[in-house]
């Protein structure tokens, strides 16, 4: 198998299951546990899924925001609430500086390697504890869909599709490293060999799994290193009690166009320039901090990927690096806002129409 040819590649084995994933694995436990209490929920010794399914229904999916906010900053009623436990966990950033992973991206992409800030926990919840009927319906209906996506089915995409045009020929990789066994019973991946090569990936198959798919069974400790163009999906978790969570990461040559240019990435390795790489944690949480907390107060809504042309795309990614070149950059955006107080009042005014509009839409098709 190349990775080249293929777009895929699994690693079996090289990462150590207990030195190397489990504290990533008891740092999703412990936000899972943290963010429960928030919620006013407790629940002791319980499964991990039930714990899982708990949070989900009594934040009614709102907990996301802070366990995937790459992908729930797009919603109009997504919140960042600084006080609360947050994904920016330090065992996530010791996994994304992890040396076994950075030695064989070298491999496929060179020495100089930057973190995209596109990542993801993948929650795959057992048929016992997935949310439905009833408490399905208590979701506000733009989170109906995320839901599913996020704890349900996966269905056939590439991840480039959601990235802005400008980053549709990075050499990005996505790195998806499973935190528990994930079998064809318990949703493991499912791709489709060559399907990154030219203009295959923009055309996902139907809903049904094309006889060119492959099943990557996978255990903690075996990484999956996929092309960002590639074609790939995850069936519903067949399991009744088991969770299949994994974590996965987006790497790419440094300088290369990321996808999400008002989110902050950070060098990783660097041959040429080694004092470039960071290396502090509080650093990497803080920056976070800074650049959601500029979201929310400045930019949302949120341009998507699918509205923007390739030069509109390459602007907003080039206004970006002008304001945010670094870590210090990044930083100062508490004192120096992106925005002009007259533009976050405005985008404020959008932001709300967007979530009342969401909010009339929802009772509108409540059944």
């Amino acid at each position: 198998m190349s990775f080249q040819e293929d777009g895929y590649w699994v690693a079996r084995g090289i990462l150590d299951p207990i030195a190397d994933v489990q504290p990533l694995q008891l740092a999703v436990h412990r936000l899972v546990d943290e963010l429960l209490q928030i919620y006013g929920e407790s629940a002791g010794n319980a499964r991990f899924g039930k714990r899982l399914a708990l949070l989900l229904e009594k934040s009614r999916g709102r907990a996301m925001d802070h366990i995937d906010p790459v992908l729930n900053l797009y919603l109009p009623d997504y919140k960042w609430q600084p006080d609360y436990p947050t994904a920016q966990v330090k065992e996530l950033f010791q996994h994304m500086r992890n040396a076994k992973i950075l030695d064989v991206l070298e491999q496929f992409i060179g020495p100089e390697i930057a973190v995209s800030p596109i990542y993801h926990f993948n929650l795959k919840l057992g048929t016992h504890d997935r949310l439905g009927g009833k408490k399905i319906q208590m979701l506000p209906i733009d989170r109906r869909w995320l839901n599913e996506f996020q704890t349900g089915r996966t269905g056939w995409h590439a991840d480039a599709h959601y990235e802005f045009q400008d980053a549709h020929n990075s050499d990005a990789i996505t790195v998806w490293t499973p935190l528990s066994r994930a079998t064809r019973d318990t949703s493991c991946l499912q791709v489709i060999p060559g399907s990154h090569h030219n203009d295959a990936w923009r055309e996902p198959p139907s809903e049904a799994t094309p006889d060119a798919a492959v099943s990557l069974e996978t255990q903690p400790g075996d990484v999956v290193f996929m092309d960002h163009r590639l074609l790939h999906a995850a069936p519903p978790n067949r399991a009744s009690k088991e969770v299949r969570y994994s974590c996965n990461v987006r790497y790419l040559p440094i300088g290369q166009a990321n996808g999400r240019p008002f989110l902050p990435g950070f060098i990783a390795r660097s041959h040429a320039q080694p004092d470039t790489e960071l290396a502090d944690y509080e650093k990497w949480r803080d920056v976070w901090a800074a650049a959601l907390q500029n979201l929310v107060r400045c930019e949302l809504p949120l341009p998507k990927s699918a509205n923007l042309s390739l030069r509109d795309a390459e602007k907003v990614t080039q206004r970006w690096k002008q304001l945010a070149p670094d870590e210090d950059g990044w930083l100062r955006l508490r004192e120096s806002p992106s925005r002009p107080l007259p533009i976050r009042l405005l985008r404020r005014s959008i932001a709300t129409l967007r979530l009342l509009r969401a909010v009339l839409f929802r009772y509108r098709r409540a059944p």
